[in-house]
């Protein structure tokens, strides 16, 4: 019995190492934003190396690393702030079934989204310069890359989660920032002629509310 004992102590040990000598992914991406903001911000506003290298950070950061199965959700909508900085952020929705993010906008922003668990509905909408907005709808899971939402392309939207909820791991550079320009429009949009849209500008919907939580999975 006890020869038994020591061996799976033995073995608990070795599992516990296995786990710390994995890759810290949250932190690789952290490293990742923060070295392109600082040296490559110019290169953050439209598709290019520095935003595939983010793109390939996303995609290694997976729920189990945001600790998500622990994650006390207050509400439909659960805000994880993993890193607030005056440039950029970096952070988590969760979802839960057909919950929704209205249709918003990200002033002078570029944001990375990555569907890290679940689906969700993203209709999105490029403004011209008539004024005049065209949408798009996709369908995004688990199963799909991380996307990019350029600060002149595609730059207002709304997620809509699935039957199994989604969770969501969005860059954010640089972030919200009411003194700086960047606060968040709220929209809906009127249907025009042709298959275009209108977007007319209207206060945060009343039903919405996304509610923090404690984020509770690998340091960044």
């Amino acid at each position: 019995m006890a020869a038994l004992t020591n061996a799976l102590q033995a073995l608990g040990a070795r599992a516990k190492q296995t786990v710390m000598r994995q890759p810290n992914a949250v932190k690789a991406l952290h490293n990742a934003v923060r070295d392109a903001v600082e040296h490559h911000a110019s290169e953050l506003i439209k598709p290019g190396p520095q935003i595939d290298a983010l793109l390939t950070a996303m995609s290694a950061v997976d729920a189990a690393a945001l600790s998500i199965d622990d994650v006390q959700r207050p509400g439909a909508c659960t805000y994880l702030g993993i890193v607030e900085h005056a440039d950029y952020a970096i952070a988590a929705f969760v979802l839960a079934p057909h919950a929704k993010i209205p249709l918003h906008d990200h002033p002078n922003m570029t944001v990375l989204s990555s569907v890290i668990s679940g689906s969700m509905r993203v209709t999105s909408f490029d403004v011209g310069a008539d004024g005049k907005a065209r949408r798009s709808e996709s369908v995004l899971s688990s199963d799909d890359g991380p996307a990019a939402l350029f600060p002149s392309v595609n730059n207002v939207h709304e997620f809509r989660a699935g039957d199994g909820g989604a969770v969501v791991l969005d860059v954010i550079v640089p972030p919200y920032d009411e003194d700086a320009g960047r606060a968040c429009h709220y929209f809906e949009a009127v249907a025009c002629n042709g298959g275009v849209f209108r977007l007319r500008e209207v206060p945060e919907p009343a039903d919405f509310e996304c509610l923090g939580a404690v984020y509770q999975g690998l340091r960044p």
